[in-house]
């Protein structure tokens, strides 16, 4: 059978002088932004000098299967890449999402690489070195390193610096709630039902402050309309794509007063509470399977409530998670390699 097109690099290789740490690092993901956000923040945060990011693809059976049969995915696997890790396979390779575990299982078994795969593969976790997944997943085993949320580089000083660079969103009427809308799932529908109850919601918040609405690519198109209203006749803004200018989601969690999530998005929610800013979800109705168990989580860890409550003050607890991560993970990989 065919091999697939060759990978499309996401990033140029990065490599610093010589005489700093020569590991190699691979950061292998989908196409799927939240994926590859997720994979290249924490190679970000393990500090590494040389990384190359990657963005995996596999064609029928293998991306059936996937992570499964990892061990005999070489043929499904770009010339470039078969030759390029026999070459001189990376020391470490991280990835996420279930085709990206496939490439990472494939690594660890074929050339020994240290495997790090972010999210439940939903195989035997003993396939990867280390395994970093939200603690609604249940997964558990020595190997496992669990967190609440999803793992990224924002912070508060971070994401406080963006908003710096948008003096436009600085001047907003205060206070400024930014109203972030993700798409349906089967934990909860976001159709125009769900608009209309979330624009009374927000009416009832009205006190003279200003809107910042932000979709991500899973919004459905036809709530665009919808949405928009929220804003019009009000200060803020609206952005849905790259029509509407460049995109101004870490600034505006950096400038934000509050902020309003809808609940289907793990990625989403844990980048908001990372702001340190009060974080409220907007459920119209019961929230179901894991993503209750992760609001859940939320809310009694003091990083959100719920947008049934009147804005009030309170002090939320910012949820910043990747530092931690990516330390546990390379004293993991560097007590391997002393092992060798």
């Amino acid at each position: 059978m065919q091999r697939t097109s060759p990978v499309v690099s996401l990033a140029a290789e990065t490599r610093h002088p010589r005489g700093m740490d020569e590991t190699t690092v691979w950061v292998l993901a989908d196409a799927a932004a939240g994926n590859r956000r997720q994979a290249q923040a924490l190679a970000r945060a393990m500090g590494f000098s040389q990384t190359r990011a990657i963005e995996c693809q596999l064609s029928p059976p293998w991306s059936w299967w996937a992570p499964r049969g990892a061990r005999w995915l070489e043929p499904a696997l770009p010339t470039e890449v078969v030759e390029g890790a026999r070459i001189s396979p990376p020391d470490i390779a991280i990835g996420c999402g279930r085709i990206a575990a496939a490439w990472t299982a494939w690594l660890r078994a074929r050339h020994a690489t240290f495997a790090v795969q972010v999210l439940d593969p939903r195989i035997d976790p003993s396939h990867w070195d280390v395994i970093v997944c939200p603690t609604h997943d249940r997964l558990e085993g020595p190997n496992v390193l669990s967190t609440l949320g999803s793992i990224h580089d924002f912070d508060p000083p971070t994401l406080a610096a963006q908003a710096l660079a948008r003096p436009d969103l600085v001047a907003l009427p205060r206070p400024l709630t930014a109203v972030l809308v993700g798409g349906p799932t089967r934990a909860q529908r976001i159709d125009h039902a769900y608009v209309a109850a979330l624009a009374r919601q927000l009416e009832g918040w009205r006190d003279g402050g200003s809107l910042a609405v932000i979709t991500s690519r899973r919004t459905p198109p036809d709530l665009h309309d919808a949405l928009r209203a929220l804003v019009d006749g009000s200060p803020g803004l609206a952005w849905f794509g790259p029509s509407d200018g460049p995109n101004p989601y870490p600034a505006v969690l950096g400038a934000a007063d509050r902020i309003v999530v809808t609940p289907d998005s793990v990625n989403m929610a844990s980048e908001a509470c990372a702001s340190g800013k009060p974080v409220y979800v907007f459920a119209a109705e019961p929230v179901a399977g894991k993503l209750a168990l992760f609001q859940e989580a939320l809310m009694a860890g003091r990083h959100a409530l719920p947008m049934s409550l009147s804005p009030t003050e309170w002090k939320p607890v910012p949820l910043v998670e990747l530092p931690a991560i990516a330390a546990q993970i390379r004293h993991r990989f560097e007590s391997t390699r002393r092992r060798q």
